[in-house]
């Protein structure tokens, strides 16, 4: 595969907008998880993502623990309506944002995963 990450492209692609993404504890997990959420550019509605499991930085993509393949699209930075998807499902986990981890996510060589559910792989 080239040194490449093999990615599940039979999996629902999902291509997002307005987007962010999130460390949340979710008491089920035992541990935070990353969360990506935005616009779905086909439905315009708003996201949440199950835990991320696989982050691509340099191709704007994640994977998330359902398999789905999230194509992050544009700006950074969510719209009140995707938070206000967020708060919901926050309150329906009994769950806390820990905090936006958007840019720290997508920097150059943020590949520590130490303590996050399903521990993330990175690929450049």
């Amino acid at each position: 595969m080239n040194g490449q990450p093999y990615l599940h492209f039979d999996a629902p692609t999902i291509s997002i907008s307005d987007w962010a993404a999130f460390l949340l504890a979710v008491p089920g997990l035992g541990m935070p998880s990353i969360h990506v959420v935005g616009t779905n550019l086909l439905t315009r509605r708003s996201r949440v993502s199950s835990p991320v499991t696989l982050v691509h930085p340099s191709k704007l993509q994640v994977v998330t623990q359902s398999r789905r393949i999230y194509e992050l699209v544009g700006a950074r930075g969510p719209r009140a309506r995707s938070l206000l998807a967020l708060e919901r499902l926050t309150a329906t986990w009994n769950a806390d944002v820990v905090g936006d981890i958007t840019n720290w996510l997508f920097e150059e060589g943020n590949i520590s995963t130490a303590g996050l559910a399903g521990r993330p792989r990175f690929f450049q």
